[in-house]
């Protein structure tokens, strides 16, 4: 008898178990999937609808972006458990904005200085524009890239010197000088 109720049990078991296990649909299951996806340092074709909704979500001011995004993350309902909250903020932060291309385009400083030549007794003055990549992550990348739960596998680093670059024009300004590099 004994040997009888184990038998059920066992066939029973496991339905069981995937009755107790949630089905998520929707902006939901995009949620959880774009936490997966954004924690991972590869990106199968699988994540492509939650990466779409994820990255679709864009408002007039970039706060408002980011803070849009994380209620976003924040209807999986895992978000809310131990560790989870911090993952999500360094993802809303950071994710689409700690690779080389988005760094050398907007992680850079610029200064004026002040030319000037004498003619005679006439001094003829101008200003140059100098600009220069900054060679230090923001917080935001390395709260992002540093998190213990993602896994990122990024082979990003800075590479040359951070020196100042004169142009003459912003087009290709960042070809020279130091800049990120994935």
């Amino acid at each position: 008898m004994k040997s009888k109720i184990v038998a059920i049990s066992l066939f029973f078991l496991p339905v069981l178990s995937q009755a107790d296990v949630p089905v998520f649909t929707g902006d939901v299951k995009l949620a959880c999937e774009a936490v997966l996806c954004l924690s991972s340092g590869t990106r199968p074709s699988e994540c492509a609808p939650a990466l779409s909704r994820y990255f679709g979500i864009n408002k007039k001011f970039w706060s408002d972006t980011v803070n849009a995004r994380k209620n976003f993350l924040q209807l999986c309902p895992a978000s809310s458990d131990a560790g989870m909250p911090e993952l999500v903020n360094a993802i809303a932060n950071g994710a689409g904005r700690c690779d080389a291309t988005y760094l050398n385009k907007f992680l850079y400083e610029e200064k004026r200085e002040q030319k000037c030549r004498s003619r005679g007794k006439e001094e003829d003055c101008w200003y140059e524009t100098y600009y220069r990549i900054k060679n230090e992550l923001p917080n935001y990348c390395r709260a992002y890239v540093n998190h213990e739960w993602t896994d990122l596998d990024s082979s990003l680093h800075y590479q040359g010197k951070m020196e100042w670059v004169k142009k003459e024009s912003v087009a290709g300004w960042n070809n020279s000088g130091g800049r990120w590099v994935d």
